[in-house]
C-alpha cells in the first residue's frame, strides 16, 4: 500500500471512531480531541473548533512534534491541546494514539477530584485503577507535562495495573484521556471507562 493510501485510511479510521465516540454520547459539541502517531515525527490530529461528529477523513491535520501545521486543509487549525499529544507521544512511546474527551459520568470523577476504581473484573483487567492528574489550565505546556507524567505512572505500573494495550487517566476538572498502542483498543477503553464510571454511580445511588 502506498504512503498516501495508507494516510488516508488512517484518516478515515480516525473520523468513523470520532463519530462512534459522538454517537455513544462520549463527548459533546466542539470537546475533546484525538490523534495517531504516523511516524517518528508525525501525527495526525483532530482540527480545532469541530465536532466529532462532524468530523471527515480530510479535515485531519499533520503535526510535527513541536506541534506545528505540516499538512492539511486551509484554515483547519491543530486541536489547542497538540501540546498535551505531542508530549505524551515525546514521553511514552509504545503509545500509537491518544484520545482525550469530555464523557459525561467520568467527568463527574474528573470534576470531583475522584480516581476511579475497577469496580467490576472486566474493569480491572481493562484498566485498572484511573488516577487523577492534578488541574492545569488546558491548552497549556503544565497540563501536557502533568498528563503525560501521569500517564508513565500508570506504565510503569505504579498504579495497580491492567492487562490492556490501553493506559488512561483524569484530568482534574476537566475529563478523560486515554491512550493506547492503536486507535481500536483506545477507542474500546474509553468507552469501557465510561461504562465504570456510569456502574460507580448507580452503586452509589442504590447505596444510599
Amino acid at each position: 500500500m502506498k504512503k498516501s493510501q495508507a494516510l488516508t485510511q488512517i484518516k478515515r479510521e480516525m473520523a468513523t471512531v470520532c463519530r462512534k465516540i459522538y454517537e455513544k454520547g462520549l463527548t459533546y459539541s466542539t470537546g475533546g480531541n484525538i490523534s495517531v502517531r504516523i511516524g517518528e515525527d508525525s501525527f495526525l490530529i483532530k482540527p480545532a473548533d469541530y465536532c466529532f461528529g462532524d468530523l471527515k477523513g480530510r479535515d485531519f491535520i499533520v503535526v510535527n512534534s513541536r506541534g506545528e501545521k505540516m499538512i492539511g486543509p486551509k484554515g483547519n487549525r491543530p486541536s489547542s491541546e497538540t501540546p498535551m499529544h505531542v508530549t505524551i507521544y515525546r514521553d511514552l512511546k509504545d503509545i500509537n494514539a491518544v484520545i482525550h474527551a469530555h464523557s459525561p459520568y467520568t467527568l463527574v470523577f474528573a470534576t470531583m477530584g475522584v480516581p476511579i476504581e475497577p469496580a467490576t473484573t472486566f474493569a480491572e483487567e481493562e484498566l485498572g485503577l484511573v488516577p487523577l492528574a492534578p488541574y492545569r489550565d488546558p491548552g497549556t505546556q503544565d497540563l501536557a507535562e502533568i498528563a503525560a507524567q501521569t500517564l508513565k505512572k500508570v506504565e510503569k505500573n505504579l498504579y495497580p495495573p491492567a492487562k490492556t494495550p490501553a493506559i488512561a487517566c483524569l484530568l482534574e476538572r476537566h475529563g478523560v484521556l486515554v491512550a493506547g498502542k492503536n486507535l481500536r483498543q483506545t477507542f474500546y477503553a474509553l468507552e469501557s471507562l465510561e461504562t465504570t464510571a456510569r456502574t460507580i454511580l448507580w452503586m452509589k445511588t442504590i447505596q444510599n
